[in-house]
């Protein structure tokens, strides 16, 4: 029996016999029946008693599995919300992928693109990737026609990447780009000081339109997940580079003259406008070089269209050979031709339009077989020499090549 049910029987009994005390003498039939009474009372307990124990230690396990079961439950709630939150925060990071992927659809020529994909990736890095865009190296190349080149960068010294580019191209297109994306713990070729390498490369069915080259000199800075993610973006990188690449395509064949290749006239305004807005906010000088070919008519006249077809055609790519890129060579109507020469004074566009004049006066032209020889007419305006106005910049050179002609061609 449990001890408090002993203590009352004891308690029992000293209060009865205390209350028996004071009548002096009882009789022993009295005191054996207490006695009997008392005793009986406590072996009839003796099974209550272990029933209440047995209570007693199953009320303890069932507190105790109750215990159990709520620690569980909170661990179980814990975890579940620790994942729930993982998974909130994974689908945040994938939603925000999108939503900054989503300025890319505004971009239409590669400079856009350029500039965007910088702002995202700098977003990217410090809110999904949680790495500080400081921290690392960064070299976008995009393929436009037939070469790369490398469209912008961060973290690289401007004169760098100017003096190395192709060699830096050559270092990071090659086969294994065009068709995943990896992620290295040691730099290779020019980027031997980088422990990290990310490579994400733009493909669109297969063809390689770009890529991007993330470095950085700490061991294992990329993980799996970061690469899946990068994926992502990679993908709505290469579907907008292709969409511009189609964009510049028309844009090229609206501005250019189906028969020579070269800029066609309203391109050659435009181009010439901008450039003289350009020269005045940098105070530099602009030539402009306007070209014909002496008695065109007469070499229709004399070998057919079809010849002064090819005439005019390799006329262009002869043009081109003696021009830089930042030149821009036009087609300005018939047989005339234009140049823009930023930065260029008069006397140097004078000496280049000269050397160009003699090599095509001794070059023989074969047309299917026939010889023939051509020259040029030619006159040179600058400004803010002698205009500074667009359309005022071209009468001054359109008068100075009739005055060659009127003083005899060539």
């Amino acid at each position: 029996p449990r001890g408090e049910f002993k203590f009352f029987l004891v308690f029992a009994w000293l209060a009865t016999a205390t209350l028996a005390f004071p009548l002096k003498t009882i009789s022993p039939a009295a005191l054996l029946i207490c006695c009997l009474w008392y005793l009986s009372l406590y072996v009839f307990s003796i099974p209550f008693g272990d029933a209440e124990l047995k209570l007693n230690d199953r009320e303890q396990e069932l507190m105790n599995k109750k215990k159990n079961l709520e620690e569980i439950k909170r661990e179980s709630v814990s975890t579940a919300e620790k994942e729930d939150d993982n998974i909130e925060s994974e689908i945040k990071g994938i939603t925000s992928l999108y939503t900054a992927a989503k300025d890319l659809s505004f971009a239409i020529k590669f400079d856009d693109m350029a500039v965007i994909i910088k702002e995202i990736l700098k977003k990217v890095l410090k809110y999904n990737f949680k790495i500080e865009p400081d921290s690392v190296n960064v070299l976008l190349a995009f393929k436009k026609r037939d070469s790369f080149y490398i469209a912008a960068s961060m973290g690289y010294d401007d004169e760098f990447i100017k003096e190395k580019e192709q060699e830096l191209i050559k270092s990071v297109i090659n086969d294994k780009t065009q068709l995943e994306i990896s992620y290295s713990s040691s730099g290779n070729d020019n980027m031997d000081f980088h422990k990290s390498v990310l490579k994400v490369p733009f493909v669109v069915e297969k063809r390689l339109l770009g890529i991007m080259i993330i470095s950085a000199p700490v061991e294992n800075l990329f993980n799996a997940k970061q690469v899946e993610n990068m994926k992502i973006l990679a993908n709505q990188i290469a579907i907008s580079l292709e969409k511009v690449n189609l964009y510049e395509e028309i844009q090229q064949i609206s501005v250019t003259d189906s028969l020579t290749g070269l800029f066609v006239h309203r391109y050659f305004q435009e181009k010439l406008e901008d450039e003289i807005k350009r020269a005045g906010r940098y105070d530099n000088h602009l030539s402009l070089v306007m070209c014909d070919i002496d008695f065109f008519k007469k070499i229709n006249d004399t070998y057919g269209h079809l010849a002064g077809d090819f005439i005019l055609k390799q006329l262009a790519v002869m043009l081109k050979n003696h021009t830089t890129p930042a030149e821009t060579v036009a087609r300005y109507g018939g047989e005339e031709f234009v140049i823009i020469m930023p930065d260029t004074d008069k006397e140097a566009a004078h000496a280049k339009a000269v050397k160009i004049r003699k090599d095509l006066e001794k070059t023989k032209l074969n047309f299917n077989g026939t010889l023939i020889s051509i020259t040029v007419s030619m006159g040179v305006s600058t400004y803010p020499g002698d205009a500074v106005s667009r359309r005022n910049l071209v009468e001054q050179a359109d008068k100075a090549l009739y005055a060659s002609k009127n003083n005899g061609r060539n």
